[in-house]
């Protein structure tokens, strides 16, 4: 196991101040989740996010950008109420690089205390980062979405796969605006879709 959990609240503090360099943790789609308003996004259905071309993808964006490890942290449900007060459990991992396809699986599907609902795969919103502060990805499970953002023009992760798409390819898909009884409308799907295109928009 080279996966490694925050351990107790100063780690755990650690883990939250980096994110807070890269995601606005109170930020929700469709508004725009991440610091840096420069730089272009690639989107994945959110079951993606545990699988084998997500998990590959992750070790190229993280090889990419010359970081050792990566740092996923739970966003919601609540940390303090559901993970910290509830289980006593910091709901934040890292894992180093070269062990991300080994790795990362075990952690995002370990279950603390032995409840499967608190296992990161049934969390409804979190965001992964590197070291570096020049990548990070916001998952966020009532828009179906996943959303790797970074400022580089060549994207090697999304070689050897199909699970990225453009944004209104993704509304349409998983988010399905005009289906009915969508949670969201036209309007809210369309502005989505302008900050994540446009730079200038943001």
């Amino acid at each position: 196991m080279t996966y490694t959990f925050a351990r107790d609240r100063s780690e755990y503090d650690v883990f939250l101040y980096r994110m807070g360099q890269v995601v606005d943790p109170g930020s929700r789609l469709p508004a725009w989740p991440f610091c840096s308003k420069q730089g272009q996004v690639d989107l994945c259905e959110y079951n993606e996010f545990s699988d084998d071309d997500f998990t590959e993808a992750l070790e190229a964006l993280a090889r990419v950008h010359g970081d050792e490890r990566i740092s996923l942290v739970v966003v919601d449900p609540d940390p303090e109420e559901y993970h910290i007060r509830s289980l006593g459990h910091f709901p934040s991992f890292s894992v180093p690089t070269t062990d991300i396809r080994s790795s990362y699986w075990d952690a995002v599907s370990y279950e603390p205390h032995d409840d499967p609902g608190a296992a990161v795969l049934y969390a409804d919103a979190f965001a992964i980062f590197g070291e570096s502060g020049t990548w990070s990805v916001w998952g966020q499970r009532d828009w179906e979405v996943v959303v790797v953002h970074a400022e580089d023009s060549v994207r090697p992760w999304r070689e050897h796969t199909d699970i990225f798409l453009p944004p209104e390819v993704a509304v349409e898909r998983f988010i399905q605006p005009e289906l009915g009884g969508s949670k969201w409308s036209r309007e809210e799907t369309d502005l989505f879709v302008s900050w994540m295109s446009d730079p200038q928009a943001r």
